[in-house]
């Protein structure tokens, strides 16, 4: 299967995915309650239609840049073993980190689940060792989600079942 065929598939995999988020979303989360303000559906669909669009561009790609070596002596790509590898530990962690990310949320809620989960991103996965580095992400991250959806948008976050910071 050649590198095309993976974007192709890949491509359409996470299309097939954004149209349905995007249609459940819509179709199961309400409105704003009046036309000038923002509403719990605002922020899923508009992941929704990032992802559609981001796909679309990817097969576009991919399919234009086909298009203009077919009629060329430009061989098709082919496999390489570098393409066909997966490297199964980052890809693990990363399920585990998310995994717990949203366990923590429901337990202990977002202020308190959040810099721990980006504390273990940035030790385990890009390998930072900087204390500054690591409690000034950790901090601003959440600090600064924390204004923008809680405080200017209005969006609650998660309070915790075992902790409740409120």
């Amino acid at each position: 299967m050649t590198d095309r065929h993976k974007d192709l598939i890949f491509g359409g995999l996470l299309l097939g995915l954004g149209l349905t988020w995007t249609g459940l979303v819509w179709s199961t989360i309400p409105p704003a309650f009046d036309a000038y303000s923002i509403g719990p559906r605002a922020f899923p669909l508009t992941l929704g239609f990032i992802l559609v669009g981001l796909c679309m561009v990817l097969l576009v790609h991919r399919a234009a840049r086909e298009h203009d070596n077919s009629g060329t002596d430009v061989p098709a790509e082919t496999d390489t073993a570098l393409s066909r590898r997966i490297m199964w530990l980052p890809l693990a962690l990363i399920t585990v980190e998310i995994c717990a990310y949203g366990f923590l949320l429901d337990k202990i809620g977002f202020l308190l689940a959040t810099p721990l989960v980006i504390l273990a991103i940035l030790a385990l996965n890009l390998r930072c060792g900087k204390p500054k580095v690591l409690v000034g992400m950790a901090l601003g991250v959440t600090v600064g989600c924390w204004l923008i959806f809680d405080k200017l948008m209005g969006i609650h976050l998660a309070s915790g079942s075992w902790i409740n910071l409120g």
